[in-house]
């Protein structure tokens, strides 16, 4: 949350979605925080999510999944792909990635409406390689098994 800061008087669960929109480049990006059982591995997970744009697209292209890195400090570990689809007539461009650390995960979601070009692709290779966790996460991950 960027607007502030709240003391809850209970635990809580983060479930939230950051949409930040590039007018310039004509993009955006979506990370998506959330909670998945355990007992799921990375690689389960990421197929859930190829499964779920399967059925929810009659027209898509999934692109190879590989094993990515997010950040540069502390490396996490996930899976990324490409994926192309068609909403409404509109086709969407996709770079996805998932990272999972025991029964967290996170997704980056670099979305445009045009084919990427070499440079989308190098801004997208930027966004990962920079990402820097706070404090809390870093904290959450050291606690926790991984994958």
């Amino acid at each position: 949350m960027n607007e502030g800061t709240l003391t809850l008087p209970f635990e809580y669960a983060d479930s939230s979605m950051t949409i930040l929109k590039f007018p310039k480049e004509k993009s955006s990006l979506t990370i998506v925080r959330g909670e998945m059982p355990a007992e799921l591995s990375l690689a389960e997970t990421v197929e859930l999510q190829r499964n779920l744009f399967q059925k929810e697209f009659k027209t898509i292209i999934l692109g190879e999944t590989k094993e990515a890195i997010l950040g540069n400090a502390l490396t996490l570990k996930g899976m990324e792909f490409f994926c192309m689809f068609d909403q409404s007539n509109i086709k969407q461009y996709q770079m996805n990635l998932l990272i999972k650390q025991h029964a967290y995960f996170i997704t980056f979601t670099y979305t445009q409406l045009r084919v990427f070009d070499n440079e989308d692709l190098a801004n997208w290779e930027r966004i990962k390689s920079d990402f820097v966790l706070t404090p809390q996460w870093y904290q959450l991950l050291k606690e926790i098994p991984h994958e």
